[in-house]
């Protein structure tokens, strides 16, 4: 069983060596790749995360906390200012 098995996991020495070293380093190929998969994956969910959950829970806790206030300065016309309405 065991020869079989190093067969299957080392080529026979007439092999090419491109494919002997391709073998060799099949673990490290295989890690490379799962990393890649998994921080592309990570950065797609904190993208998605940044662009919709993240400023629907700012608004959510703006809008429930209470003694928030905003101020927004600038200039204004009596127009304008009718328009907004008394405080």
């Amino acid at each position: 069983m065991l020869p079989c098995l190093l067969g299957m996991l080392m080529p026979s020495s007439g092999a090419p060596v491109a494919l002997r070293r391709m073998v060799s380093y099949r673990l490290v190929l295989g890690t490379a790749l799962v990393t890649a998969i998994i921080s592309a994956a990570a950065a797609a969910a904190l993208a998605s995360f940044a662009t919709g959950a993240l400023p629907r829970a700012v608004h959510h806790q703006l809008g429930v906390a209470p003694g928030t206030s905003i101020l927004v300065t600038g200039t204004v016309n009596a127009t304008q200012a009718a328009q907004d309405g008394p405080p």
